[in-house]
């Protein structure tokens, strides 16, 4: 498609499906500025602007259409994270745009490199393992890696991460939900077609070698955003480290590729609930009671137990336990870490799954403190009821209700995608 640019295969189809899913979910929200009826024209082109972004992305098959997607994606993204129009929300964007031009300008030296060595930028081409024949690998590597910066800074990898913290913070909820989800699994679709398209024709040697590179990569992420996620109480900030954290888990799942596929599809559709789902409702609380901090919102699941439900039903789902979604995603991503291990005996496989799983126990602390707060902690000072809008309570509850269908639905849903697949 478009002399081999773009292609429209299973994996760019499922993921566009699914971009488009969380559009129209993230469309029915009501708007950000609560005295508005309606979202702006300008707020509607710059979603639609992202997606576009992100759907070119997902079809893309070469450097090239790799790096104007990301350039598109950006752009929509950083007006997006300033259409608050406050000082916080223009230093998120200004944050936000320094680092993506940053990155792109790191990829686009790699992508000189990938010319340099091969005469193509396409990822599928026939001579490109007898031209990488005399080239160093650790030089290919190191040429792959700058040429996936833009890719891993939306994906917030370490140490392409610290945007995250401020931009969240700084945006409003209904843009992070957008943006925590949609652009970071049109980034999973990329490095899915890397690995499953590119590395194979650089031959097995090069292969593995970025395998164990994502794999530092994987365990350096789910370390640092669980570690700092612990320290935090501003909700906004400890959900950023907490998506961090998860990023991290779909780059292990993608390291443990070919055997992992089915699995990073499924938590990809997982992540892309969850997410969306967990800003909704700290959209609605923070609709409640203008706060940002956890203690901002002690004893609103007792005034709004339907609410505090939903949300403890995500925090759950997030955490990975049953029965929701997240636990069985979690299943499947770990067991193509333990049968990768088995199968090449790697011990920093070893030490990505271990880690993998002790981000599951800590993150048993920090996305239970929401909770916690919300039923087991009394209000400070009483105030009055607002209301909640009635479209942001139903697609809360929808997203809830999907993350109980994947987990007692899972094994039809999972065969439905392995038979699909193939």
């Amino acid at each position: 498609m478009f002399n081999q640019l773009l292609v429209l295969d299973l994996l760019a189809v499922f993921f566009c499906l699914l971009l488009l899913s969380i559009t129209l979910f993230m469309l029915l929200l009501a708007p950000p500025q609560s005295h508005r009826a309606s979202y702006s024209p300008a707020y509607v082109v710059l979603i639609l602007g992202t997606l576009l972004g992100s759907c070119l992305l997902v079809m893309a098959c070469h450097w090239l259409t790799i790096y104007l997607s990301l350039t598109l994606l950006s752009l929509a993204s950083a007006l997006l994270i300033g259409s608050q129009k406050t000082p916080r929300s223009a230093e998120a964007s200004l944050k936000y745009m320094l680092y993506s031009m940053t990155t792109t300008a790191v990829m686009l030296w790699g992508m000189a490199y990938f010319y340099g060595f091969t005469g193509t930028l396409a990822l599928i081409h026939p001579s490109l393992e007898l031209s990488l024949q005399t080239v160093p690998g650790y030089i290919v590597l190191t040429s792959l890696l700058l040429c996936c910066s833009g890719v891993l800074l939306v994906v917030a990898a370490v140490p392409y991460h610290f945007w995250v913290p401020d931009v969240y913070q700084g945006a409003s909820a209904a843009a992070v939900a957008y943006l925590s989800t949609v652009p970071k699994l049109a980034s999973v679709a990329v490095l899915l077609r890397l690995f499953h398209q590119l590395l194979p024709q650089l031959g097995p040697v090069l292969q593995e070698h970025a395998q164990h590179g994502m794999a530092i990569l994987a365990l350096l992420t789910i370390t640092v955003g669980n570690a700092a996620a612990l320290l935090k109480n501003n909700l906004q900030r400890l959900m950023a480290y907490g998506s961090i954290a998860q990023g991290g888990l779909l780059m292990a799942g993608i390291a443990a590729s070919p055997s992992s596929q089915v699995g990073v599809l499924y938590y990809s559709a997982v992540y892309g609930v969850m997410g969306l789902a967990v800003w909704v409702g700290i959209k609605i609380l923070q609709h409640l009671t203008n706060g940002v901090h956890l203690q901002d919102f002690a004893g609103l699941g007792k005034q709004f137990p339907v609410l505090g439900s939903g949300i403890t039903l995500v925090v759950l789902s997030l955490i990975g336990l049953p029965p929701t979604a997240g636990f069985t995603g979690k299943l499947l991503l770990f067991t193509a870490l333990w049968e990768h291990m088995q199968r090449t005996g790697s011990l920093l496989f070893v030490a990505l799954l271990v880690a993998s799983l002790l981000s599951t126990v800590f993150s048993l602390y920090y996305y239970l403190k929401l909770p916690y707060v919300l039923f087991c902690k009394a209000a400070q000072t009483p105030t009055a009821t607002p209301s909640i809008n009635q479209a942001d309570r139903i697609i809360l509850w929808c997203l809830s209700a999907l993350l109980l269908v994947g987990f007692f639905a899972a094994s039809s849903l999972l065969e439905m995608l392995g038979s699909w697949l193939n």
